[in-house]
């Protein structure tokens, strides 16, 4: 029997995800997480809101819906969402750091990438904008119904680990010299 699994999460993190906003924005300017001094600088205003689900409480949901017979579509998501200012705070506190971010207009960013905006198919900056400001609040009702799932993990410990797991990379890749 066919075992399929369609699965829609919300955005991941995790140990093996690079999707905390947070993080990818400390990666992007060169900045350890462990030991930054100044603030990230992000490409937007902070407010925008997204669902997030840790990656462990995704492959929990996959394997439940897998043990079933065939096809399901199953939002994966914490049913909470966090803004970018929301996270950051989180990381800091967490990091025992108080440092200030920079929020830029999303053009900012956007800028460095002028062949988005032109040609016969050329981006709207509109379009580029909501992309940077979407809001994402799923509801797993389904799965908490169908196959007893809810997630385990809050956000706050989420990035701890994420955090956690950084640093342990960066260490060991210190500790090799590269």
């Amino acid at each position: 029997m066919l075992q399929l699994l369609l699965a829609a999460p919300s955005s991941g993190r995790g140990k093996t995800t690079a999707a905390c906003a947070l993080l990818s924005a400390l990666k992007a300017r060169g900045l350890e997480p462990c030991a930054f001094k100044c603030g990230p600088e992000f490409h937007s205003d902070g407010n925008q809101r997204r669902d997030y689900i840790y990656v462990d409480d995704l492959i929990d949901l996959a394997m439940r819906v897998w043990d079933q017979p065939g096809f399901d579509a199953v939002n994966v998501s914490s049913n909470k969402n966090y803004s970018v200012r929301e996270l950051y705070a989180t990381a800091c506190e967490l990091m025992g750091k108080q440092i200030e971010a920079k929020y830029c207009p999303s053009s900012h960013y956007w800028a460095k990438y002028p062949e988005l905006y032109g040609g016969a198919y050329g981006i709207k900056p509109e379009i580029l904008d909501h992309e940077v400001n979407k809001y994402s609040l799923c509801d797993n009702t389904h799965a908490k119904e169908c196959y007893g799932w809810e997630p385990k993990i809050d956000i706050r410990e989420g990035l701890r680990r994420v955090i956690e797991n950084e640093c342990a990379m960066l260490a060991a890749r210190d500790a090799k010299g590269e």
